[in-house]
């Protein structure tokens, strides 16, 4: 455990002992609830973004098949699984979380940043559910305030951060622009989509 991660715990054991005396105690499970409540959140809406980019083709297909008898998407929750355990090796939680934070972010102001480009690029679009514009005006402010303050606080991991993203460039470039495909590569993709699917009991949705 690092300093800073004693002083925050020591922190919270104080307050807690302040507050609610004998029962100080029940805060650490209440926390620890939380913590596996937000895990099992991120665990859900992770796991379907790589299922929903499976079926728009823009990750192999495997991540867009189901279990057999389960119905749920396997192979992107297996992923997102395992992403999650090589994070485990960084031990600093604190430059991990400022990695990641930044990462998150980035991503979420681009995705509502979208929403107002369509706004205007879009204008008859159908949209099942709509928001006054400047909510998401102001939402792309606050992030472009956290992710600058982010490069000013922490620019080593910011940079870190950067550099993640940036992996996803040359998979995007050999999965989605290399088209078409030598016939060789793809047999070993179907090889190993095939092999996947048995050993997982997998399905295609239709």
């Amino acid at each position: 455990m690092t300093n800073r991660t004693s002083f925050y715990a020591s922190l919270f054991q104080t307050f807690a002992q302040r507050l609610y005396s004998h029962g100080w105690w029940i805060m650490s499970i209440f926390v620890a609830l939380s913590t596996f409540g937000g895990v099992n959140g991120a665990m859900l809406t992770t796991s379907r973004i790589f299922f929903v980019a499976g079926e728009e083709s823009q990750m192999p297909r495997i991540m867009a098949f189901l279990h057999i008898h389960k119905l749920t998407p396997l192979p992107a929750v297996v992923f997102t699984a395992f992403f999650s355990l090589l994070y485990l090796s960084v031990t600093d939680l604190y430059k991990l979380m400022n990695y990641l934070g930044f990462v998150q972010w980035f991503a979420i102001s681009l995705s509502v940043l979208i929403v107002l480009i369509f706004r205007v690029t879009r204008k008859n679009a159908i949209r099942p559910v709509r928001v006054p514009i400047i909510l998401p005006i102001i939402y792309v402010g606050m992030s472009a305030f956290l992710i600058i303050f982010s490069f000013v606080g922490a620019p080593m991991e910011s940079l870190y951060g950067c550099a993640i993203i940036a992996t996803g460039i040359p998979v995007y470039l050999l999965g989605i622009t290399w088209s078409p495909k030598p016939k060789c590569f793809q047999k070993k993709v179907d090889a190993i989509t095939t092999g996947a699917q048995k050993a997982l009991q997998l399905a295609p949705q239709n």
